[in-house]
């Protein structure tokens, strides 16, 4: 729920918001992207290393593929499923989790206000947000390289509300970004 100001935002954390940003995370993370072609160009090599110790001079491009393969497919099921299921089982060991609890985020002058119901209060100053990334369903406040708040897009009235709570909020870190540098 979007309050008149614009400058408060109210909402459950779900589970699948986490999930939404552990995948994001994934996709966008050079550091992963990284040890994913890593993991492409060893599980080849492997496969091709394997043919060619078997003397199967005519299947190593295959076993190299076949490498490729099971690499690719592992990839897809963690993406799918493997996120999902890992974050499901952090959060049920966790009882004082963020999850299903009301969340209100009040953008300031000096910073955001997070207010998690029944959990905690706190400012981020402005020093302290990294980023904030926009997509289609969420807008992700980073407060660390792996770390950021989530807002979902259902917490806003329209696709506008939504744009220019992810505007206004940029318009502050560029600001304090400006008047750091001088």
């Amino acid at each position: 729920m979007e309050s008149p100001n614009s400058h408060e935002v109210k909402f459950i954390l779900t589970l699948d918001d986490v999930i939404a940003f552990n995948r994001h995370f994934l996709k966008t993370s050079s550091t992963v992207r990284k040890r994913r072609l890593q993991g492409y160009l060893w599980w080849g090599l492997g496969g091709l290393v394997v043919g060619l110790i078997s003397r199967a001079w005519g299947l190593a491009i295959i076993f190299a593929l076949a490498g490729v393969l099971i690499w690719w497919l592992c990839q897809v099921y963690n993406q799918k499923w493997g996120i999902k299921r890992l974050v499901r089982e952090l959060y049920d060991e966790n009882p004082r989790s963020e999850v299903n609890r009301t969340h209100a985020i009040i953008i300031k002058e000096d910073g955001l206000e997070w207010i998690i119901e029944g959990l905690s209060d706190s400012t981020n100053k402005w020093f302290g947000i990294l980023k904030a990334e926009l997509t289609e369903s969420h807008i992700f406040i980073y407060t660390g390289s792996n770390a950021a708040n989530i807002v979902p897009k259902r917490a806003f009235a329209d696709e506008a509300s939504f744009k220019e709570f992810h505007v206004r909020l940029q318009r502050h870190l560029d600001e304090f970004k400006r008047r750091s540098q001088t």
